[in-house]
C-alpha cells in the first residue's frame, strides 16, 4: 500500500466507516474491538495484511467459526477499499473517523508499524 494508485472517494470512506462498525459489534463493542480496529488498519498500512496487527490479533473471546468468517471477510473487504492508497493519505482518513483514529495513533507511535514495510 505504498503507491498512490488512487484516492479514496467520500463513498469509499463511508463504505469503510460501515465495515469497521461491523468489525467492532463483532468483537466486545468495547475497548478490545476499538484497539483491533486500530491494529488491523495499521498493520494493513504496514504489512497488507490485518492479522499481521502487533496486538489484539483478535478480539480475546469466544466467537464462533461463522463470526470469525465474517470478520475475515470483512477485513478482506477493507483492505480492498484500502489497496493502493497512500500512507499519508491512510493517516488522513484515519483521523478522521473516530472509529478508525487508532489506526493513525499506531501508524504514528508504534515503531514496528512506523517503519513503512515492516518486518513482519
Amino acid at each position: 500500500m505504498n503507491n498512490t494508485i488512487r484516492q479514496l472517494r467520500l463513498s469509499d470512506i463511508d463504505a469503510l466507516k460501515t465495515l469497521l462498525e461491523k468489525i467492532w459489534a463483532l468483537g466486545d463493542k468495547d475497548e478490545m474491538s476499538i484497539k483491533h480496529i486500530g491494529h488491523g488498519l495499521a498493520a494493513l498500512a504496514t504489512y497488507g495484511t490485518w492479522k499481521a496487527a502487533l496486538d489484539y490479533e483478535l478480539p480475546d473471546m469466544d466467537m464462533t467459526e461463522r463470526q470469525l468468517e465474517r470478520l475475515s471477510e470483512y477485513w478482506q473487504q477493507v483492505k480492498e477499499f484500502l489497496y493502493g492508497v497512500s500512507r499519508d493519505e491512510l493517516m488522513s482518513v484515519f483521523q478522521y473517523l473516530p472509529i478508525a483514529v487508532y489506526g493513525a495513533v499506531y501508524l504514528e507511535s508504534h515503531a514496528d508499524y512506523y517503519r513503512e514495510g515492516g518486518t513482519k
